[in-house]
């Protein structure tokens, strides 16, 4: 039921995330509907629970530190009118790459100073590799905002593995000791399905399907996803001045439905093997040609013998030299067993 995914006012329910006793969460959501605001208070609920707030880049974290955009702002200001004592979490810089949260105050001059133990850190997942000397051992849980980069903003290399090289870095080696592992919460609006981390994670067919039959969330044991595409909040808005201008738009759906629906989608079709032949697999797909048609057909089932090509750029290099697949594609002639092989297949030819 939706409801239990909510607060009674409609918020997303983030006590109930940090009380799932699952790992890794993947959240989904519209615009401003309690994922930051609520992932926040619960860690100030929590303390002495020392958390790592991350971005994706050094822009992005050099950003917030505008009081504007400060995300600790809100949160703030709410705990100040019901605690009048509460002294509000600040980000300080520690070195070049990562700020401290701590509790502050103003000094006399009317400048932040630091009143109180450090709670948290920020980090931007581009440069933490960077980081040396720092000490992950305190860090309990990692909050990864806007992990969903927007459509017009440029990836960088390896992106899903510079995330899970920087867990390892955190999490080290307690499971084997006998602690609990860190827990991942990442939260993001649905700009793309196709994003470094949910590629990944090999979740995105998944979740596609997930929302094509109007599910919400799956579990497993290490890994929680949601997309809270039914918010209460979200339904509320859409009665307001911006979503009255773009209703029916790919932003609309964005932002209230929580869609991923403006991810541009070729021809997925479920073909039989049988009339095609095997022309190369390339990293984890194979391309067969349609015995009597000029048409491609892409799939993860990988069977007959041809040339094979490993996953890595150099690789994918070679594939585009040898064989023709842009032409077809843009003719419409390629189909794709599932929009996660066609993801792949472009990466493959380097649009990915």
């Amino acid at each position: 039921m939706a409801s239990k995914r909510y607060t009674k006012d409609g918020w997303v329910d983030m006590a109930r995330i940090f009380d799932n006793g699952v790992p890794w969460n993947i959240l989904i959501g519209g615009r401003q509907i309690g994922k930051t605001y609520g992932a926040l208070m619960q860690l100030m609920d929590r303390q002495p629970l020392f958390f790592l707030f991350l971005r994706r880049t050094e822009d992005e974290l050099l950003a917030i530190q505008d009081p504007e955009l400060d995300p600790f702002r809100a949160p703030n200001e709410d705990r100040q009118r019901t605690d009048p004592a509460w002294k509000p979490w600040k980000m300080f810089r520690l070195n070049k790459h990562v700020w401290g949260v701590f509790p502050a105050e103003l000094d006399d001059k009317g400048d932040w100073k630091i009143a109180g133990e450090q709670v948290g850190l920020c980090a931007c997942v581009k440069t933490f590799a960077k980081v040396r000397g720092l000490s992950a051992r305190q860090i309990e849980l990692i909050l990864y905002d806007e992990f969903i980069p927007e459509p017009h903003v440029p990836r960088f290399r390896k992106e899903g593995s510079a995330f899970f090289n920087l867990y390892e870095s955190v999490n080290s080696n307690r499971e084997l000791q006998g602690k609990p592992p860190v827990k991942v919460i990442c939260l993001a609006n649905s700009n793309t399905i196709a994003n470094p981390l949910m590629m990944e994670l090999g979740i995105v067919e998944k979740a596609d399907k997930l929302e094509q039959t109007g599910g919400h969330s799956f579990k497993t044991r290490d890994l929680y996803y949601c997309n809270f595409s039914d918010s209460p909040v979200s339904a509320q808005k859409v009665d307001t001045v911006l979503y009255r201008l773009t209703k029916n738009t790919e932003f609309a759906r964005m932002a209230l439905l929580s869609s991923f629906s403006g991810d541009e989608r070729g021809n997925i079709a479920s073909k039989d093997l049988r009339q095609y032949k095997p022309v190369v697999v390339a990293g984890e797909i194979e391309v067969y040609q349609h015995k009597t048609r000029p048409e491609l057909y892409v799939t993860m089932h990988k069977s007959g013998a041809c040339p094979v090509y490993e996953p890595g750029e150099i690789n994918f290099q070679r594939v585009r030299r040898r064989y023709n697949l842009l032409d077809p594609y843009m003719a419409g002639k390629v189909y794709f067993e599932t929009y996660t092989c066609e993801l792949y297949f472009r990466s493959v030819l380097g649009m990915g």
